[in-house]
């Protein structure tokens, strides 16, 4: 399913990655350790949806395997393009608002396949501190931002139309 797109980037991959993963003029928001690595988590369980879709009613991205299930005899192509990474000028905290701000904006969006409405963040690991692979500061502050007039006058200017 993701097999050329996953051969690209496992050469180059982009670690601490947003992104928008487009298939057949829909699309879904990611945010992933690295690139290459959401792609086969993606990959796999196309594979296991393809055996038994009936078992996937609420899984993360069963929208976007429904939608690919519908149109795969036709040839489309995956295609990425990445939103935001951490590096110079991005941190996790900016990653996770970022996504947010993704979802927000494309919430009554038919195109956006996404079921969940608020970016994921994995369990607390009190053994590492840390929410998966993400720094609890940048969890921490995500969350307040989560309540903020900043996020509310976002989500009105992109609110349902």
């Amino acid at each position: 399913m993701l097999e050329n797109l996953i051969k690209k980037y496992k050469g180059k991959d982009v670690e601490e990655v947003v992104y928008k993963l487009s298939y057949a003029g829909k699309f879904i928001i990611v945010k992933g350790k690295t690139l290459c690595g959401s792609l086969i988590i993606i990959a796999n369980t196309w594979e296991q949806f393809t055996r038994g879709r009936d078992r996937f009613g609420g899984h993360l991205y069963v929208h976007l395997y429904n939608h690919v299930w519908g149109k795969s005899k036709f040839g489309n192509r995956f295609s990425v393009r990445v939103l935001a990474k951490v590096g110079d000028t991005c941190n996790q905290y900016q990653l996770l608002k970022r996504e947010q701000m993704e979802l927000d904006k494309h919430r009554y969006t038919p195109e956006c396949l996404n079921n969940a409405t608020e970016a994921y963040i994995p369990q607390y690991n009190e053994a590492t501190g840390m929410f998966g692979w993400l720094e609890k500061s940048a969890v921490m502050n995500f969350k307040k931002w989560l309540k903020s007039k900043e996020r509310e006058a976002y989500i009105a200017r992109y609110g349902s139309k």
